[in-house]
C-alpha cells in the first residue's frame, strides 16, 4: 500500500497486478502480468470522476491488438451515479445498465 493506505501491488509472482493513482486518487494505471506476459491498461475520466478512455495494451513482441473502449454516458440517479452508459470498443457498442439500491 502507498501512503495513502491504497493498494498498490498484489497477487503472485506469475499472476499479479501494480496499481497508480492520479492526483484526484483514482486508478490512471494498472498493469496486470499475468505468465510474465504484461497488460498495461490507462484510465481518462471526466470532470465528473466516471471513466471516458480505457486503453488497454500489450507489448509489441506480442501480436495482440491495443484496444480502446470509450464511455458515453446517459442516464444518472438522484445522487449521481451512472445508470446507463454506452462502451464503444472499435465498432462495437454494449449498452450497459446498473441499478443502484439505497439502503
Amino acid at each position: 500500500r502507498d501512503k495513502n493506505n491504497r493498494i498498490t501491488s498484489y497477487g503472485t509472482w506469475i499472476d499479479y497486478y501494480k496499481f497508480s493513482y492520479n492526483k484526484k486518487g483514482q486508478v490512471s494505471k494498472k498493469i496486470h502480468v499475468c505468465e510474465l506476459v504484461e497488460n498495461t491498461i490507462t484510465y481518462t475520466y471526466n470532470t465528473k470522476g466516471h471513466i471516458i478512455k480505457r486503453i488497454s495494451k500489450y507489448p509489441p513482441t506480442y501480436e495482440i491488438p491495443t484496444e480502446i473502449t470509450t464511455y458515453t454516458y446517459q442516464k444518472f440517479d438522484k445522487y449521481g451515479n451512472w445508470t446507463k452508459r454506452t462502451a464503444k470498443t472499435g465498432k462495437e457498442r454494449t449498452v450497459q445498465t446498473r441499478t443502484i439500491t439505497y439502503y
